[in-house]
């Protein structure tokens, strides 16, 4: 799609891994080394349009990359929003390291989505499926083999009390005091010399 920077093909250049329809980027704004984008070469709006013929090479993709994180960093969680909020209007996962220097999750549906009340439950492709067809939104939430669905329900993206509990950034900004995290896009520079250098770290790991 023109205008995509997902679509681009230089962001398929600068990827560190692809398959035949899917690739692996280091993104921007990193919560740690070990964070990256699983994207889909065609555009799609999110992984709930992805042809049910693409799903087998996701589902290898995905356990690949997780086995690679958890070996060089830690278990990552993968997250996904949708066409809810997101910044980029093309298909991504972000996989992020359950640990680091700086925190430590156990179970992010527990800290992050049950205190807020969201509704969700394991589901599988299909239900996401099912999901966005009949509410048109949804919050993908993938951690030690299963997948969860939350239930966006008309939640606004811009709502702080409700969006705190599904938006990973904010939730690592107001629980684990992280800084620097509300936009990948209006970073100070001090943030983004660290976020260069575990964007290095990241790239140097994950592809020697």
């Amino acid at each position: 799609m023109d205008n995509c920077v997902f679509c681009n093909t230089e962001a398929v250049k600068d990827s560190i891994y692809q398959t035949q329809n899917f690739y692996v980027r280091v993104g921007i704004g990193l919560i740690a080394p070990g964070h990256v984008l699983i994207i889909p070469k065609e555009h799609y709006k999110c992984f709930a349009e992805l042809p049910e013929h693409l799903e087998p090479e996701l589902g290898e993709l995905k356990r690949e990359l997780q086995q690679t994180v958890t070996e060089k960093f830690a278990a990552p969680f993968l997250i996904e929003y949708g066409v809810w909020g997101q910044t980029v209007n093309h298909a991504h996962i972000q996989v992020v390291p359950s640990r680091s220097e700086d925190y430590e999750i156990e179970s992010l549906i527990q800290e992050m989505v049950v205190p807020g009340g969201i509704r969700h439950e394991a589901r599988d492709m299909r239900g996401l499926k099912e999901v966005l067809e009949k509410e048109q939104w949804y919050v993908s939430i993938e951690e030690k083999g299963t997948l969860y669905v939350c239930h966006i329900d008309g939640i606004d993206y811009d709502d702080i009390e409700h969006s705190k509990h599904l938006r990973y950034r904010r939730f690592f900004e107001l629980t684990k005091g992280l800084k620097g995290l509300g936009s990948w896009t209006d970073m100070s520079d001090e943030h983004k010399e660290a976020d260069g250098r575990n964007r290095d770290l990241t790239r140097r790991l994950l592809t020697g």
